[in-house]
């Protein structure tokens, strides 16, 4: 479900397009073994300001969005973030030390300080060790 879901967000990031509603309501299980994100209707530009009058979403935190000049705007790393506080709510002690870890990039945005700390992308995402070995394994 964290690869559909990265993946997803890599092929809109791509297009300057955010998903806005990554949560468990909005991933369909295909397979045991596979599953796609769904629920596309509030994606928007990952580059334009939230309007106003703009409902924030009920899954949203405060940590959500970024504030720019005095607007906000819901970007690429708010959609990660969002994967992270999806995986957070299913996270158990007896996953890998790798997926904690990876909830945790997820969750602060950035990059580990052992990769220089900048900001995070789907991409870096992709990449991540606890994805070491699955590469192949999803659709």
């Amino acid at each position: 479900m964290a690869w559909a879901c990265v993946q997803a967000a890599s092929v809109l990031h791509a297009a300057d397009i955010v998903h806005t509603d990554f949560r468990l309501q909005n991933v369909v299980w295909l397979a045991d073994d596979h599953c796609m994100v769904i629920d596309l209707e509030l994606c928007r530009s990952a580059t334009a300001p939230l309007p106003s009058n703009f409902s924030r979403l009920h899954d949203w935190t405060d940590h959500t969005l970024e504030v720019k000049g005095g607007e906000s705007y819901f970007t690429t790393a708010s959609d990660l973030y969002q994967i992270g506080v999806m995986l957070q709510r299913l996270l158990q002690q007896s996953w890998s030390q790798h997926a904690h870890a990876f909830v945790a990039m997820l969750i602060s945005k950035r990059l580990p300080a052992s990769q220089g700390a900048q900001a995070l992308t789907a991409e870096a995402a992709m990449c991540h060790e606890w994805f070491k070995g699955m590469q192949g394994k999803h659709g």
